[in-house]
């Protein structure tokens, strides 16, 4: 029969405190990614509020500057058409309104 060797009380000591060692280094690890991962969430989250409010300001100044052209005779027509088309006031809207939709057979309605 083979012999079973059993390890002395310090040598269990030292394995175990190597493998205690590697679990908490396994254990930080982890933590640290998930903090990382939430971090970059909050991170794009708030990036990507403030990108939408940043170009709002910009347009509305944009907007705001082309409305004082329009005292220019010259400019007034190109600056009122874009200003309709802004505003979502063009003279070719796309959009169709319930009544509009109604006049056609109901199969069709649904395409």
């Amino acid at each position: 029969m083979a012999e079973i060797q059993v390890p002395s009380p310090g040598e269990i000591d030292e394995e175990l405190l190597k493998e205690l060692r590697r679990l908490q280094d396994v254990v930080r690890s982890n933590t640290l990614a998930q903090t990382s991962l939430r971090m970059r969430f909050v991170t794009g989250v708030a990036g990507g509020f403030g990108t939408v409010i940043g170009a709002t300001l910009v347009v509305s100044i944009l907007i705001w500057m082309l409305k004082s052209f329009a005292t220019i005779e010259i400019l007034r027509p190109a600056v009122d058409e874009i200003s309709k088309m802004v505003e979502g006031r063009n003279s070719k809207d796309r959009t169709r309104t319930e009544e509009q939709r109604s006049d056609r057979p109901k199969d069709q309605r649904l395409r």
